[in-house]
């Protein structure tokens, strides 16, 4: 019986991120005890759709197409409306927002919406701009025929342990083994340090599902005590639950423009720092580099012989670094330019 790990990352890879996702979900969902799904930045950025894209909350100031909220954790995020001057004084609609958000605010390549359209194109018969900006928002919403994208986020998981393997995203660096968000002591082994991770990120989307807007509210902490809710339900469609907790959008004491699993959404960026997973780079100036000897021991004290990661594309083959005192193998699998001269986006006829 063989094994599958997907690292993350499915989306925003070429005319085919709709059926690539619903692939995998088909997959773990059939084969639950072999089929594992690993949580990267760019699935968990998806989920800002449901609040960024909303026309609930647009009224919202900071949240509309007059002044669309700007992720804190990019400071050269080029502005919405300097965007639209650039394209040839485009009007403000949500089209050009998704636009804008898919290549300013995401790191998305300048063909993705194209590439999305030929896909639903190729699906459906035909596809329409309108068709693509409802497959972007109706994929993250809880009350949508098919939210897909939420059903993959749902299935995945922030880090995996197989045997003497961990499999993360991006890696680990000292700050980050052990941390688990909104809980005051660190783990010290991983397996349970994993287990509660996994447990967080079920706590946020359970929030997001009840209630994904933008919502304004008096700065100050928000109420929410995550520790107590419960984990996510099969039935993703919650529509008819309470109002969610709210969590920072990470704007700082004077801010009030708040919404779910905006603490999930940061984790996946490189504005949370060292204490994540998710966003990670393992080389300097393309040289692999090991691993310190906390991140270690940390591992091969919890019987972890290899650490499986990709988040950081490189050269033609897995890149495998041996800690001779320790014994781990490091082993980094982003090989998605191989290839120096291809591009990662076909969408010719």
């Amino acid at each position: 019986h063989g094994i599958l790990v997907f690292g993350g990352d499915a989306p925003d890879k070429g005319p085919g991120d709709i059926r690539f996702i619903k692939l995998m979900v088909m997959l773990k969902s059939r084969h639950p005890k072999q089929v594992f799904l690993v949580l990267g930045n760019r699935d968990l950025q998806k989920l800002r759709f449901a609040s960024e894209l909303s026309s609930e909350s647009s009224t919202i100031p900071g949240t509309g197409l007059d002044s669309p909220w700007l992720p804190p954790w990019d400071k050269a995020a080029k502005p919405f409306e300097e965007y639209l001057k650039e394209q040839g004084n485009l009007p403000k609609t949500q089209i050009n927002k998704l636009k804008w958000l898919l290549h300013c605010t995401m790191g998305c390549q300048w063909p993705t919406f194209l590439t999305r359209k030929e896909e639903l194109a190729h699906l459906q018969g035909s596809a329409s701009d309108e068709d693509v900006l409802k497959s972007y928002t109706s994929s993250v919403d809880p009350g949508s025929d098919d939210p897909w994208m939420l059903h993959f986020l749902k299935l995945g998981q922030m880090a995996l342990v197989l045997g003497d393997s961990l499999f993360v995203h991006g890696g680990l660096q000292d700050d980050s083994i052990g941390y688990v968000p909104k809980q005051e002591a660190l783990e010290k082994d991983v397996h349970t340090w994993v287990k509660r991770l996994n447990e967080w990120k079920e706590r946020e989307l359970r929030l997001f599902i009840k209630g994904p807007e933008w919502v304004q509210e008096p700065a100050g902490p928000s109420s929410c005590d995550p520790q107590t809710e419960d984990p996510v339900p099969e039935n993703l469609d919650e529509s008819s639950s309470p109002a969610p907790a709210k969590t920072p959008t990470g704007g700082g004491a004077a801010s009030t423009l708040t919404r779910a699993a905006a603490e999930l959404i940061a984790y996946g960026t490189p504005g949370y720092g060292t204490r994540t997973i998710i966003y990670f780079n393992p080389f300097d100036n393309g040289n692999p580099v090991p691993r310190s000897a906390k991140v270690q021991h940390f591992l091969v004290d919890s019987g972890i012989r290899r650490l499986f990661s990709g988040h950081q594309p490189h050269g033609q083959t897995p890149t495998v670094v041996r800690h001779m005192q320790t014994g781990l193998l490091a082993i980094t699998a982003d090989t998605s330019r191989s290839d120096s001269n291809g591009s990662k986006v076909f969408n010719e006829n």
